[in-house]
């Protein structure tokens, strides 16, 4: 022995008939307890059992006796879980023993597998055939009878959280907020506590924590124990300045916006095309888009006249065809430079990791879209908003279309994965979103974001100005404030992490600290992790790159929700100075038996662009493929049997859209909460996560026509109401401007009076002489944006009768049903 044998917790004569009563050899019993008697009586009354089980009920309990015994304390748990299954009418010892391989914790945890049919098929299986599914209910009714007495399994959960400043813990309560309810409705009985003690008191997951960190959410549930905990790894990031994070996030957004359009010339994603003239036109067709959106942001005002006096004023449509051209022609030059030097860069880098896509724009491009933001405030905005119809547009044809889709895992066409070489007769291979054919509401969005970022410069400029005042110095301070909070608490978590390896490194470090800490822990049997949009890089990076292989033997779910694993892909050759392949990883390291990765997206989540995951592991078996004589292409059925996706390979699973976008999925208990909760308690396949059942699109077409005839009439409609509502804004801006512009002549003079009288000094000097330009200054922005506020204000009106409407649908649907019954 180890140590001295706890006489107080159990003397050796009772632990030692309680392993003859479940049939434990009498060698191994010799090897733990040996006693001077010859013989020890094997039968074992229902006290001393019950004796035996409550001296070994707890986790600690079972380690020091297992100290002591010399033995694992993995063994010792089977035992008392075989000791407790026999307090069981008419279960045996061999019974219990072949209950407790087949995974059963105990009488509540071999009740509640009747409640689960799957659970229970799953048992009958592994238990081949020995024991009949009516011999199973009926042992699981008379475990009901009994009363739980020790805790057998303890799980965990590591929640960790995504971008943005929050408060130690914060992200656990929300989610708590949404597990606590999902384990509940499925188990009434369990408990829900805070513990300090399973951590040391003083214990930091990195150097960087202020306070120790050592708080666990404790749910109990049967002979179950889950410990959730959020890492604080916040702490361990240092976010750069707003303005520093603006620029970098320009870098990232622009080159994704680069490569997606770069994606058009991509015929196959493992050998992308390196040639100048598709490097070329891909620079000149980004410059353009930009250079289109300052067009009609400066002439959309005259280009609308000319359209609504049925095309009679010529001035309007011809100084906008001079504007186009010279910027065209401009343009066509501009582009060279751009790919000249993406072309060196690529003959610098060695022949397997030359960067496959384009950099982004000069940083003097969002200076420029700020110069017309601020010349021109209402048509850029306006022209935003036609981007965000479309966006519409085309999310709304794929929503209707989803379930028409070809694979349960995305709703990409099949025959776009994988193409066969004329030239091989091997299949090439297509990463199943991003990196395929380019998806148009990709190319859309990320438009939309280059566009936008430099409303968030101007915001930021505009609050360091304000603070120089005396009585505009809180309103600059409140801007500043809200701006900081996006650029650097929002976006500098992301910038940072991704461009910064060591930074990148200290935060993994404090999620890993806190994994190996539970892994090592011997009453842990299982870890599931569960990352929230920028936790999921960290997450991935930790599990897929750094972590030991030792070290995954207790994963067994990873969930991600809102991931940006999408987006980090995209910019993989822009994380790293010397170009690490960050993400994805290829291929996949070793995962154990029964790992499952599920991936949660809705159609308006921006973060996650609208998309699930790709599959990021190579599908070996598609290489294997050889196209029949008389043609060259593999047929869609062909590719479907040759798919076969790993064992890590991420399932997405489209989740409802709701108005919460991206934090829907933690109050999500149908489709992530509570097949969690299944998944924890034992539930290995929680029918919630089964694949849901497909249909074949109307009138015969496939699935990618029928989204292309969605958009068109959706997008139809939706222009419609797009050009309605700007003709309706502008119709009763332009009834009330004449009355407008006079209350601001008079109001305008009067405030700034006002305001120039609380300054002194050279400022009070300057300001007067700036009087007559910040009137009319004023003047010109009320009036500019007068329409494009009557215009929001007309669409929120819409949006809300639109609810309205949907809502009183749904009662009169739901009276329907009770009438009917």
């Amino acid at each position: 022995m180890i140590n001295p044998w706890p006489a107080e917790m159990i003397n050796q004569e009772t632990f030692i008939a309680a392993l003859q009563a479940i049939a434990v050899p009498q060698g191994m019993i010799d090897k733990v307890a040996p006693v001077e008697e010859a013989e020890l009586p094997a039968p074992i009354n229902p006290r001393l059992r019950e004796t035996f089980i409550k001296a070994l009920a707890t986790p600690e309990q079972r380690q020091t006796l297992a100290k002591a015994a010399g033995c694992g304390y993995q063994k010792l748990t089977d035992w008392v879980i075989r000791s407790d299954l026999m307090r069981v009418e008419n279960i045996s010892a061999g019974t219990a023993k072949l209950l407790a391989k087949a995974g059963v914790k105990g009488v509540r945890d071999l009740a509640a597998c009747a409640e689960h049919v799957q659970r229970l098929k799953k048992l009958e299986r592994d238990l081949n055939g020995r024991l009949t599914e009516s011999q199973l209910r009926n042992f699981a009714a008379a475990a009901r009878q009994l009363d739980m007495l020790t805790v057998t399994d303890v799980s965990v959960i590591l929640v960790v959280k995504g971008a943005g400043l929050q408060k130690p813990d914060e992200t656990l309560d929300v989610f708590v907020n949404g597990f606590w309810p999902a384990i509940k409705a499925v188990d009434p009985k369990a408990a829900l506590s805070k513990r300090r003690d399973i951590f040391p008191s003083d214990y930091r997951s990195s150097v960087y924590d202020k306070e120790p960190n050592n708080q666990v959410t404790e749910v109990s549930s049967g002979e179950r124990r889950i410990w959730i905990k959020e890492p604080n790894w916040e702490a361990a990031i240092v976010p750069d300045s707003p303005l520093k994070a603006l620029v970098k996030e320009w870098r990232m957004a622009t080159y994704a916006f680069g490569s997606s359009i770069h994606n058009l010339f991509k015929v196959d994603s493992q050998h992308p095309p390196r040639e100048f003239h598709q490097f070329y036109i891909s620079f000149f067709l980004m410059y353009w888009l930009v250079f289109w959106h300052i067009s009609m942001a400066l002439f959309g005002t005259r280009l609308m006249r000319w359209a609504t006096s049925l095309f009679s004023a010529q001035d309007g449509l011809d100084v906008f065809k001079r504007w186009l051209m010279a910027g065209t022609i401009a343009i066509i030059f501009l582009a060279v430079l751009p790919a000249i030097e993406t072309m060196r860069r690529m003959r610098e880098y060695p022949k397997d990791k030359r960067i496959g896509s384009l950099p982004g724009m000069w940083s003097w491009v969002m200076l420029v879209l700020t110069a017309v933001f601020v010349w021109n405030p209402g048509s850029y905005i306006l022209s935003l908003l036609f981007l965000a119809t479309l966006q519409l547009a085309l999310l709304r044809a794929r929503a209707l279309a989803w379930p028409c889709r070809e694979f349960n895992n995305s709703d990409s066409a099949i025959e776009d994965y994988y193409q066969v070489d004329d030239g091989t007769g091997k299949a090439k291979i297509h990463k199943l979103t991003t990196n395929q054919r380019p998806r148009l509401d990709i190319l859309v969005y990320r438009y939309i974001i280059v566009l936008s970022l430099p409303i968030s410069f101007l915001a930021l400029t505009v609050a360091r100005l304000l603070k120089w005042t005396r009585v505009l110095g809180g309103l600059g301070d409140a801007i500043e404030s809200a701006a900081s909070t996006l650029l650097s608490g929002v976006m500098g978590d992301v910038a940072t992490y991704a461009t910064d390896p060591a930074q990148a490194h200290r935060v993994r470090s404090v999620v890993e600290a806190d994994y190996k800490f539970f892994h090592d822990r011997p009453e842990v049997s299982h870890i599931h992790v569960f990352a929230h949009s920028q936790g999921t890089p960290i997450t991935f990076e930790m599990l897929f790159h750094h972590l030991p292989g030792a070290y995954r033997e207790k994963l067994k779910t990873y969930a991600t929700i809102g991931s940006v694993l999408s987006y980090y892909n995209q910019i993989n050759p822009i994380l790293d100075p010397v170009y690490i392949q960050r993400f994805p990883v290829l291929p996949y390291p070793q995962f154990p038996k029964g790992f499952k990765w599920m991936n949660f997206w809705n159609l308006i989540d921006p973060i996650t662009e609208f998309y699930g995951l790709d599959e990021y592991n190579l599908v070996k078996e598609a290489y294997k493929l050889k196209p029949k004589q008389a043609s060259k292409t593999v047929k869609v059925e062909e590719l479907r049997k040759a798919v076969k996706r790993g064992e890590a390979s991420p399932t997405n699973i489209k989740t409802p859209a709701t108005t919460q976008h991206h934090g829907e999925y933690w109050s999500n208990q149908d489709q992530v909460q509570i097949p969690l909760a299944l998944r924890v308690l034992g539930v290995l396949r929680p029918k919630q996560w089964n694949p849901d059942k497909l249909i074949l699109p109307p009138f015969g077409l496939s699935h990618s026509s029928y989204v292309l005839w969605l958009t068109a009439l959706w997008g139809t409609l939706f222009f419609a109401i797009y050009f309605a509502v700007v003709a309706i804004s502008t119709w009763l801006a332009n009834l009330s401007l004449p009355a407008f512009r006079q209350a601001l002549a008079e109001a305008v003079p009067q405030l700034f009076a006002g305001f120039v009288e609380t300054q002194q000094g050279t400022l009070r000097a300057l300001l007067m002489t700036l009087a007559p330009i910040v009137q009319i200054l004023a003047l010109r922005y009320s009036l500019e944006l007068i329409p494009v506020l009557v215009a929001l204000a007309v669409l929120a009106a819409l949006a809300f009768l639109s609810v309205i409407g949907g809502y009183v649908i749904s009662v009169a649907q739901h009276l329907n049903k009770l009438r009917a019954a």
